[in-house]
């Protein structure tokens, strides 16, 4: 008798448990919850695969005479990975315009397009491996999400 109190205690605490861990799942994230994180993913990586692309020190200053170095005179010394930016870039621009054509909200669909058309200036720089650009590029996509995030995201 005490075998059986003693398993059916341990079966009714381990059920609890279970029920209390089932509960604590965190709810589906919404579609747009899902591209804003793949997007953020790609800014993230084009980030990472830029590397260090410090813009010379006398870039803009005329008459500083000769650089001192290769890395000073080339405007993308140290960026790594053009190809995989420009992928990714490409990989956004698809998925934004799909995502904008597909909008009923104007001031959405205006933003998400034109964050695919800078996208798509971003793969073109990134082809071109012109670092200065991309990382412009990068910035304004990144003022299109803050804004995004300001018109429409945050304000509910």
């Amino acid at each position: 008798m005490k075998r059986m109190i003693a398993f059916l205690t341990i079966s009714i605490f381990a059920a609890a448990v279970m029920v209390v861990a089932a509960g604590e799942s965190k709810p589906p994230l919404r579609p747009s919850q899902v591209l804003m994180q793949a997007r953020a993913a790609w800014m993230a990586a084009m980030n990472k695969n830029l590397g260090d692309t410090k813009l010379p020190e006398g870039k803009g200053q005329e008459g500083k005479g000769q650089a001192d170095t290769k890395a000073d005179t080339d405007k993308n010394a140290g960026a790594k990975k053009f190809e995989a930016i420009a992928k990714d870039a490409t990989a956004m621009a698809a998925e934004a315009q799909k995502t904008g054509n597909g909008l009923a909200n104007p001031v959405a669909k205006e933003i998400t397009l034109s964050l695919a058309a800078l996208a798509r200036e971003l793969s073109t720089a990134a082809s071109k491996k012109d670092g200065d650009l991309i990382k412009t590029k990068l910035g304004e996509i990144k003022a299109k999400c803050s804004e995004c995030h300001a018109k429409i995201r945050d304000k509910k």
